[in-house]
């Protein structure tokens, strides 16, 4: 979806909000998170606390990301025709 341009077909509807299989806390080693939204669509993330954009890093729905240094892990969704989804963000401290 490109929602940057404010262009958007009426009565779009916004992706849904990517899951994750690990929760925010501490973890003793590397963490090897699932990101979940929906079929069809594409997630993009950063482990550096900064907004994802469509020019992060990506991933397909049900991909997965490997955290190995506390980071804190924000993710949207985009699929075509609908607008991106909000940000979900987990912190993981890795001990």
């Amino acid at each position: 979806a490109n929602n940057q341009t404010g262009l958007v077909a009426a009565g779009a509807l916004q992706a849904r909000t990517p899951t994750f299989s690990q929760a925010s806390g501490t973890y003793t080693g590397p963490l090897t998170v699932t990101v979940t939204s929906v079929s069809g669509g594409t997630i993009y993330y950063t482990t550096d606390g900064s907004t994802p954009t469509e020019s992060s890093s990506s991933i397909s729905n049900g991909g997965t990301v490997t955290i190995s240094s506390s980071a804190t892990l924000k993710a949207i969704a985009s699929q075509t025709d609908n607008l991106d989804s909000a940000v979900m963000s987990v912190a993981y401290t890795i001990n």
